[in-house]
């Protein structure tokens, strides 16, 4: 019963550590792809 447990709050985690990785590379995409170059201004 502990195992069958552990077991679905293990798969739990993975399914949204999954979830989070997706959604953080997803807007580290649209970031990269919004803003492919830093503004030329932040030198000066």
């Amino acid at each position: 019963m502990v195992a069958y447990i552990a077991k679905i709050v293990f798969q739990g985690l993975a399914i949204l550590l999954n979830a989070i990785a997706a959604s953080n590379i997803n807007t580290a995409s649209m970031f990269l792809m919004y803003q492919p170059e830093p503004p030329k201004n932040a030198k000066q």
